[in-house]
Parts: C-alpha cells; structure tokens; sequence
C-alpha cells in the first residue's frame, strides 16, 4: 500500500481551480455587481461568450426573443443559470486539459460527473427543496478526487478496475487499500484547498457516507442519489461489480426521512419521474458533451 497522504498535501498544485469557479463559488459578490462582473468575465473569453449565446438561444431555454449579448442573457435567464454555464464550462476545460493518456477515462468521468449535476437538480426540484444551485455545482464536483488518480497515479485506474471485478470492492474500497485514502478524501483536500463553500466540500467528502452525521445530509443524500441512477442508467465510471440497490442506500433513508411525500412513493415511480425529466434535460448536458 501507498500512503499518498504526504503529497495530496500539494493538491492546489496538483490540480489548480479557475479563479473564474472561485469567485462565482464565493458568493461575495450580490445583485447588479453580480451581474456585471459575471458578464466581464464571460465577454472576456470568446469561446465561452459563445457557448453562452448559443445555450440562451437554444431550445432548452425556449426564450423566444433572439439574445445577442452576454448581457441580455443574463437578464433573459438569471445570474444563476448563466453561472452554471460558466462553471460548467470551465470546469470541463480544466478537466481535459490533464493527462491526454487517459482521454477515455476523463470523458466518462466528465459525461458521469455533469449527468450526476443535472439529476441533482432534476432531484431537488422533485422534492421543492429549494437550494441556490449547490447541488448541480457538489454533482459537477463531487468526484473531482478521481482526477488527482488520473493525473497522477494513473496505474490506479487499471488496478482499481481489477480490485473491483476480481475482489468484488467498490471503487473507494480498492482505492483506500492501495493508497491508505479514497477519492472521497481527496476530494475533501481539493475542496478545502480550493476555499470551497462547506457544503460542497461535505459532499465531496461524504457522498459516499449520505448519512454522515453533519448540516449537509440533504445535499448530500441528493448527489449521492443522482450519483446512483447515474450509474444505473450506465452514465457511470463503474464503482463496483454489481449495481447498487438505490432503494437500500442510505441516501434513499435520508431523503425519505425529510420529505415524507416520498416515502409514500415507490422508488421504481420516483425514478421513473427522474428519468424522463432527465431525458427532457438532454439538451444542457449536448451543450457540454
């Protein structure tokens, strides 16, 4: 075993955060001055400033008046919605700018990560919990631990693949016996490291552990589903030999605990339900794909 605690002490060097993601995870920034520092920050990529434009214009958005500036944008969908594209955004591009050896591995984690943030919100708006967006931001994020493996550990890959199909093990299992800490604790480090919001962090650290005693169980227990049926609907990067049993998770205990409606569902008619709005939900993750 390999003990790697030492060297994630490093992290922020290992895997830089855009100041863009930083400052728009900050949440320091309110109302008209929001606004306009987000527009500054779109208008100054071009790339970005037309992935924008397209998204506002698409039918996703159905916003029938053209929209010809980041400005009207941001008026047409909200400070909200546009810094999702902008954190949507730079995140992929830090994401594929690592280790072109393991492209194949990225663009799974990338497709699981950005299905994972868009059921979270499907998930949220589901149960009316009414958030600030932190759950689609933790689901882009929650598996970012794994991109540190990638980037430099990449025999783990190959390995942790065999530990899993050989040894029956999760993911995080194989990863905390051939390196004394899984991604979930990376994650941790990489979220502190970053100066992210607690709640973001928590779920980076727990999403594997929704019932972990702390303030953020519900967001959590939201990734942690959307994570799940990720990989059900085989939008995953394999976390173990068989598929895991949603409805026996303790992410399904916490949610039904807090939203009783649910409990009286089945979980066969609620995933349904998440389904088809996911399928409806196509068009934002093709914006990204």
């Amino acid at each position: 075993m390999q003990d790697i605690r030492n060297e994630i002490q490093n992290i922020n060097e290992i895997v830089p955060i855009p100041s863009t993601v930083t400052l728009i995870l900050s949440h320091s920034l309110q109302g008209e001055m929001a606004n306009s520092k987000l527009i500054q920050l779109v208008d100054a990529d071009s790339v970005l400033t037309a992935l924008v434009l397209r998204a506002a214009n698409s039918a996703f958005y159905s916003i029938r008046a053209g929209v010809a500036t980041v400005s009207h944008a941001v008026t047409m969908l909200g400070y909200a919605e546009v810094s999702r594209l902008v954190l949507t955004y730079e995140l992929r591009q830090r994401v594929f700018a690592l280790n072109p050896q393991q492209r194949d591995f990225l663009n799974r984690l990338w497709l699981h990560s950005l299905c994972t943030a868009t059921t979270a919100r499907i998930i949220a708006k589901y149960l009316r919990h009414t958030t600030i967006g932190e759950e689609f931001t933790a689901g882009l994020l929650h598996d970012m631990g794994k991109i540190v493996l990638a980037q430099h550990y990449s025999f783990s890959l190959l390995k942790v693949r065999e530990m899993i199909d050989e040894l029956f093990l999760s993911d995080l299992e194989a990863e905390q016996q051939l390196f004394a800490m899984g991604h979930d604790e990376i994650g941790e480090y990489l979220g502190k490291n970053w100066r992210l919001p607690d709640v973001i962090t928590d779920v980076m650290r727990y999403h594997h552990d929704p019932a972990h005693d702390g303030p953020h169980r519900i967001i959590t227990s939201i990734v942690r589903c959307a994570d799940l049926l990720a990989e059900q609907w085989n939008l995953g990067i394999t976390e173990r030999s068989a598929p895991a049993v949603i409805a026996e998770d303790p992410c399904w205990q916490v949610l039904t605990e807090h939203f009783p409606a649910l409990a009286a569902e089945s979980f066969d008619s609620f995933e349904e339900n998440i389904r088809m709005e996911f399928e409806n939900n196509l068009a934002f993750s093709e914006l990204f794909s």
